[in-house]
């Protein structure tokens, strides 16, 4: 498949993977392997940015708060006992598992394949104002610290200077707000994280 078919063709099953993966983390290979592959790592991380920034505050493994005014006696029930039936299988802090993985190798593999810098650098500032923008407001920001961790050490080293220009502009902002986060009584892992992200 050339790299049009490949995301046309793949890209609809990335969903599918993400739900089997939950239930059989072997399968997560399968993303490892694609990404690994010279013929089409690009396209799948086209693929997988394109499937992920949408969903990046997710990561954060918060469950939604639900109202339940307005509901029976019977209808929350039902639903409670549904909850509890999905619970394992559709569990908020596995998913987040996943897509922070996917995330990471994504990452990953511009140390493998010069050309995923070329598919990584136009999401660089989305991807790090998404995760300053939650870690501010979400009750778990862990994650985020780890995304933006593994993406600055991914860009770092001076090998991708176009990614790291694209960047450039907005590290007294980033600065500004990791500080920001810090002085807010993060617990030690995430403050020594917060610091490290400061000086990579």
């Amino acid at each position: 498949l050339d790299a049009y078919n490949f995301r046309a063709t793949v890209g609809r099953s990335v969903p599918l993977l993400v739900q089997e993966v939950a239930k059989n983390e072997v399968l997560f290979t399968i993303a490892q392997h694609l990404l690994a592959n010279s013929n089409v790592s690009s396209a799948f991380a086209q693929v997988l940015l394109d499937y992920l920034l949408p969903r990046i505050h997710e990561i954060s493994g918060d469950k939604p708060g639900k109202t339940d005014e307005g509901k029976s006696t019977e209808t929350k029930t039902a639903e409670d006992a549904k909850a509890t039936e999905d619970e394992k299988s559709d569990a908020p802090s596995n998913s987040a598992s996943i897509l922070l993985r996917l995330f990471k190798i994504t990452f990953g593999s511009v140390t493998l394949f010069a050309q995923n810098e070329e598919v990584l650098r136009p999401h660089l500032q989305a991807i790090v104002w998404g995760c300053l923008r939650h870690c501010a407001i979400c009750d778990f920001p862990g994650n985020f610290f780890v995304l933006l961790r593994s993406l600055f050490r991914s860009i770092a080293g001076g090998k991708f200077e176009s990614s790291y220009q694209e960047l450039k502009s907005l590290l007294p902002v980033i600065l500004t707000s990791l500080m920001r986060l810090y002085r807010q009584g993060q617990d030690e892992t995430m403050s020594h994280i917060i610091i490290e992200l400061c000086l990579i």
